[in-house]
């Protein structure tokens, strides 16, 4: 099936194709993966003045806060910002070990300017191993492509501040980056107050973070929370991309994952009450309603009871699911009798919290989706009414599947046309979805010439119909996402991709125990 075509029998490209998806990575690792580490490296420059902000009449700081910039590889993208202001400490793990090497230094200055890493946004929660290198430039005419990073210290373009070879950055929080040198590099910076001071900021990611299949083979929950505004129940109603292939490999790679973590008695188990609720309920609305009645209720209730028919199957397998069940209809009552309402959070998800328990909830998710759901999915709207009745019904394991499937689409097709990698962030926007969000903004970044001009884009009938339904769902409009992408090539362009490298672990911790071992350098 093609993309209806609303002026005749032209065809459009349609969402979904035949699947090409790589097979998931689940061979055995030889000893030169536990060795080496393949790095992505991308080179950030900042230049700013220093400038003292008065407080109150008897206390100043330096605050300064760097424009976004993210590091984009492949369809995984991070939005990151630099942080330059006076602090106390910030890393207390950090402070102590200081404390005890050298407590002089750190009892001398309480306050002292910080230099940080801020992770504003990505797919994922936390990145480890990240490496960073951070130099102060002499030369005004260093930029991004240039190379001071061939420097190798004697000062001609920079100096080095300070060089981390372990650094974990959490989604939300800043890292400080010159710990270890933190006083020459705020004593330099005081120095300077009034002039323009530049900085070269190297990082280097371990190039496993910038694969789609890290995120979405993992069990790491999709949040309950979004961005739905008070008329979420709004369902598109045109119909404009088609679906043609039913396939997915990466839901089949999850799956046959999800399924080594199970003993062969519970899939057995998970399989046969599967199947038996399902031919139940069939059973039940083919004898309950006549052909007509239950064509009716099926075009008005189908997703709702779609998403009924994926309670029962939690509390029929997992015993958690079906106490937690007990516990939320017995409090969803007190709520009615006090006519109150609460904001969905993460503690009042549907599936029970328990951690044994996740690989039999993403078990069933994905045999829920690929074989109830999936089947009757032909147009992108209806994955935003299945995104709606999921969260409606506190189900972020069925979000997260979805997002799997759209975001394994988008790893294996090709020149998908604008319009349907618009409506497919907004989705990702909406409804909190990161993965998708970070895919499809890299994906449109590359596309400037076709988003340039969102009037003219807004006078075509393919645009319009997107841009009522962005408003019915949640207030926004297209010109608003249009704007979204244009502000993240922005971020995109302030960095460069230097290179792609292999480090040798135990070479880095034979560095690092040398490092630890050396005086902090002189600015």
């Amino acid at each position: 099936m093609k993309e209806r075509d609303r002026d005749g029998d032209k065809e459009k490209q349609p969402i979904i194709f035949d699947q090409t998806i790589n097979q998931s990575t689940d061979q055995s690792i030889d000893q030169s993966t536990i060795c080496d580490i393949e790095y992505v490296s991308f080179k950030y420059i900042w230049a700013t003045k220093v400038l003292m902000r008065q407080l109150n009449d008897n206390e100043s700081v330096i605050l300064h806060v760097s424009p976004k910039f993210a590091t984009v590889h492949g369809q995984v993208a991070f939005q990151w910002s630099l942080q330059m202001r006076g602090t106390t400490f910030l890393n207390d793990k950090v402070e102590m070990e200081l404390a005890k090497g050298s407590q002089d230094e750190v009892e001398c200055e309480p306050n002292y300017i910080a230099l940080s890493l801020y992770f504003n946004d990505g797919p994922a929660p936390i990145i480890d191993n990240l490496q960073t290198i951070t130099k102060l430039l002499q030369n005004k005419k260093c930029s991004i492509d240039g190379n001071d990073d061939n420097d190798d210290g004697d000062g001609a373009n920079g100096y080095v501040v300070a060089e981390t070879k372990r650094l974990s950055a959490i989604r939300g929080k800043e890292t400080e980056l010159t710990t270890i040198q933190r006083f020459d590099f705020s004593n330099y910076i005081k120095e300077n107050v009034g002039q323009i001071v530049r900085l070269s900021i190297m990082l280097n990611f371990p190039v496993q973070v910038f694969e789609p299949s890290t995120y979405l083979n993992t069990l790491t929950p999709t949040p309950i929370t979004s961005f739905l505004t008070a008329n979420y129940r709004a369902r598109a109603s045109s119909k404009v991309f088609n679906r043609r292939s039913r396939k997915n490999k990466l839901l089949t790679n999850m799956d046959d994952n999800l399924r080594r973590r199970l003993s062969l008695k519970q899939q057995e188990d998970v399989e046969e009450i599967f199947n038996r609720i399902i031919n139940e309920e069939n059973e039940y609305y083919n004898k309950s309603h006549s052909e007509s009645d239950f064509k009716s209720y099926e075009g008005l209730q189908k997703a709702g009871y779609k998403t009924i028919l994926f309670k029962k199957l939690l509390m029929a397998c997992c015993d958690g699911c079906q106490k937690k069940a007990k516990i939320m209809e017995e409090e969803n009552f007190e709520m009615e009798q006090e006519d109150g309402l609460e904001g969905l959070d993460d503690e009042n998800t549907f599936e029970c919290n328990e951690q044994n328990k996740d690989a039999l909830h993403e078990m069933l998710a994905n045999m829920f989706f690929t074989r109830v759901a999936l089947p009757e999915m032909g147009f992108v709207e209806n994955f935003a009414d299945f995104l709606i009745d999921a969260e409606l019904n506190n189900l972020p394991v069925l979000k997260r599947v979805c997002e799997g499937y759209l975001c394994s689409e988008l790893n294996s097709k090709k020149d998908l046309i604008t319009s349907l990698l618009l409506e497919l962030l907004f989705l990702a926007i909406v409804f909190n979805l990161r993965v998708l969000k970070s895919m499809t903004l890299s994906e449109l970044s590359d596309r400037p010439d076709e988003l340039n001009g969102p009037d003219a884009l807004l006078a075509l009938d393919e645009y319009k119909s997107l841009d009522r339904r962005m408003i019915k769902l949640s207030g926004s409009n297209l010109v608003e996402v249009i704007e979204e992408v244009q502000r993240f090539r922005k971020q995109k362009l302030r960095t460069k991709l230097i290179k792609q490298i292999t480090k040798n672990i135990s070479d880095d911790i034979n560095q690092m125990k040398t490092d630890n071992n050396m005086n902090s350098a002189q600015l």
